[in-house]
């Protein structure tokens, strides 16, 4: 009973240790590059002839992308983990060829919002 106990109190200090880690910016640009990928290949952007020929040149040109959204010198090494997740949740939430979706998707993932 007392080991459980211990072992209890580990398990939580351990989760809050990590929680309060959060995202890296640069952990955070890569997933939301690859979301941003899962909803271009959600809504038939990727492939031959189409916004981006493959799932590669849609991950590249979207890392670049969240660098410039999300650039060092505003975010520093500091992501807002409520606001990324918010952010992130409404990436893979988007619908396919709803432009308002859209631009409300990206008012929710600025600088000034997901950096700390």
């Amino acid at each position: 009973d007392r080991f459980m106990k211990n072992a209890q109190t580990t398990v939580v200090c351990i989760a809050a240790f990590i929680a309060s880690c959060g995202w890296s910016v640069e952990s955070a640009r890569e997933t939301l590059a690859q979301k941003t990928c899962d909803y271009f290949a959600r809504c038939e952007h990727i492939g031959p002839g189409k916004t981006y020929e493959s799932r590669d040149t849609c991950a590249t040109k979207q890392r670049a992308n969240w660098i410039d959204l999300l650039p060092t010198e505003k975010c520093g090494n500091h992501i807002n983990s409520t606001n990324f997740d918010i952010c992130a949740r409404s990436i893979d939430n988007t619908q396919c060829g709803n432009t308002l979706d859209v631009l409300s998707t990206w008012s929710k993932c600025t600088a000034s919002s997901v950096c700390e």
